[in-house]
């Protein structure tokens, strides 16, 4: 029973890791495009609600990190854009969350329809923040800020590759973010024009 259950485990590990690389291929791949207008899209509707619920599901923390998410989108909001990398988008976003916060992180989910139709979306946590002189430098490619001198794996891609991929829908992100107040974190809004 216990040889079963190693090599379920290891080969769930193995998956997880070889589902990792291919994103990271496929990550690479697209922010080599030169402009964003180069990116396909196979835009449909998506009920966003029920897909920040499957992303979160996905986002497995260092043990002892406890993840606690908080989606706050109401379910009737639909947001017509490509699946795959609005997903890819979220990953992202949930992934800095917990990859630059202490042992416990909070994320929360807020979106929005504007009366001008685009679809208002909003990924803020509690986590260490990013240092103001980083601000204007986080969405450049392989720039990574504080983060190189620490231990927190990573390429630099991860936010240039989700501006790329919200403005392949026409959109734009922001980035707001306090490392010295009791309520530090970091807040993205992005903004998808329907």
């Amino acid at each position: 029973v216990e040889d079963t259950e190693i090599r379920e485990e290891l080969l769930g590990d193995t998956k997880d890791a070889l589902d990792q690389l291919s994103a990271y291929f496929s990550k690479i791949r697209d922010i080599t495009f030169n402009d964003r207008t180069q990116i396909p899209l196979s835009c449909e509707k998506i009920e966003l609600h029920q897909l920040v619920d499957e992303m979160a599901k996905r986002i497995a923390g260092p043990s002892g990190k406890t993840i606690e998410y908080e989606n706050h989108i109401d379910p009737s909001v639909e947001l017509y854009a490509d699946p795959s990398h609005v997903s890819n988008i979220l990953l992202n976003l949930f992934e800095n969350a917990v990859k630059y916060s202490a042992e416990s992180v909070t994320i929360k989910i807020d979106g929005k329809k504007e009366e001008n139709g685009s679809v208002i979306i909003t990924v803020s946590d509690n986590g260490n923040g990013i240092a103001q002189s980083d601000l204007g430098k986080v969405f450049t490619r392989f720039y990574r800020g504080n983060a190189t001198r620490s231990d927190i794996p990573g390429m630099g891609l991860g936010l240039a590759y989700v501006k790329l991929l919200v403005e392949a829908h026409g959109g734009t992100i922001s980035v707001e973010s306090h490392t010295e107040a009791p309520d530090r974190g970091t807040c993205f809004t992005i903004n998808i024009p329907q």
